[in-house]
C-alpha cells in the first residue's frame, strides 16, 4: 500500500508526505505526481529521489497529465515534449510506470473530435515509451462530474486501450472517478481489470458531490476489495485523500488497511502494514 495526494494545491509538501509514508503509516511506496514539485527544477527532483532513497520507499508510479484535446500546434508540441520529460523522470524514480488522463473535451468541437485528438496525441507519446519501456497508465480521470474528461466514461476508456492496443498502455483505475462519472465502481473494475497495472482508491460522497476521507462516501471499496482478492491482484494500491488533511488521511489509510485484511472495522487508525512484497 501507498500514498498519494491527488489535490493540485496539496496541504502537504511532498517531503512530509514521505515523512509520514515512512514514520507513521510505515507503508511499502509512494506515488509522485508532477503537481508535487515548487519548481520541477532538476535539482528539487533530484533531492526529492535521494530522500525517497534515503527513506527506502519505493515509487509505484509518477503522475502525469495531457489535454490533446485542448491544444494545436505549438502547444501541442510542447505537450508531447513534457510527456517525454515526464517518461524520462519516470525512469529517474525507478518507477516504470507512468500515470496518464486524457484531459478535458474542448468544448469548441464535438466530444467524438476531442476524443480523436487524444488517441492521436497519446499515439504520439506511447512509442517514445514503448522504447524506454515504461508503462502508460491511463486513468479514468474526473474533475468536474457534469463533463468527465475523456477516458473518464467507461466506453471512452476501453475504446482508448483497444485502439491504442500496447503491452505499455495499461490501466490506472480509480474508484471515485468512475462513481463521478457515473458508472458503477465495480462493474468498470471487472471491465477494464485485465489491462490494470495501478489502483487509486478513493471515495466520493454524492449527496455533498464532495471527494471525501475513504470510507466515508459512496462507493462500494467493500466490493472492490473483495474482487482484487479473489482475482489475486498483486499490484500497486494508492490511497488518495485530500479532504480534511491529515486527519483525512488517518482515516483513509487506516480504512483501506482494514479493507486488505478483509474487514475495514479491525484497523481503524495507522499502524504497521502486513508484510508483502513490492510489485
Amino acid at each position: 500500500m501507498i500514498l498519494g495526494w491527488p489535490d493540485d494545491k496539496p496541504e502537504l509538501t511532498v517531503e512530509e508526505l514521505i515523512d509520514l509514508a515512512v514514520g507513521d503509516y510505515h507503508l511499502d511506496g509512494i506515488e509522485i505526481l508532477n503537481h508535487y514539485f515548487r519548481s520541477k527544477s532538476a535539482d528539487e527532483v533530484r533531492k526529492i529521489r535521494d530522500r525517497l532513497l534515503q527513506k527506502g520507499l519505493a515509487v509505484s508510479q509518477y503522475s502525469s497529465d495531457s489535454a490533446f484535446a485542448l491544444v494545436e500546434g505549438v502547444a501541442r508540441n510542447e505537450m508531447v515534449e513534457r510527456l517525454k520529460r515526464d517518461i524520462d523522470k519516470t525512469i529517474f524514480f525507478n518507477a516504470g510506470i507512468m500515470r496518464i488522463t486524457g484531459g478535458d473535451p474542448n468544448p469548441a468541437i464535438s466530444r467524438g473530435e476531442s476524443f480523436q485528438k487524444v488517441i492521436h496525441g497519446l499515439a504520439e507519446v506511447l512509442p517514445y515509451a514503448e522504447q524506454q519501456r515504461v508503462v502508460l497508465a491511463l486513468e479514468n480521470h474526473v474533475v468536474d462530474q457534469s463533463c468527465p474528461e475523456i477516458g473518464g466514461r467507461l466506453d471512452e476508456f476501453m475504446e482508448i486501450l483497444a485502439r491504442l492496443e500496447s503491452p505499455f498502455l495499461r490501466a490506472n483505475f480509480d474508484t471515485s472517478n468512475a462513481l463521478k462519472a457515473g458508472e458503477d465502481p465495480l462493474v468498470f473494475l471487472e471491465t477494464a481489470y485485465a489491462h490494470v497495472v495501478h489502483l487509486h482508491i478513493s471515495d466520493h460522497n454524492n449527496r455533498d458531490n464532495a471527494f471525501c476521507p475513504v470510507g466515508e462516501g459512496d462507493v462500494d471499496l467493500s466490493g472492490v476489495f473483495k474482487f482484487l482478492k479473489a482475482h489475486d491482484y498483486d499490484g500497486w494500491v494508492s490511497v488518495e485523500c485530500s479532504s480534511r488533511g491529515r486527519a483525512g488521511l488517518d482515516r483513509s489509510v487506516g480504512y483501506v488497511r482494514g479493507l486488505m485484511r478483509g474487514d475495514p472495522s479491525e484497523n481503524p487508525l495507522p499502524g504497521p502494514t502486513i508484510p508483502q512484497e513490492n510489485p
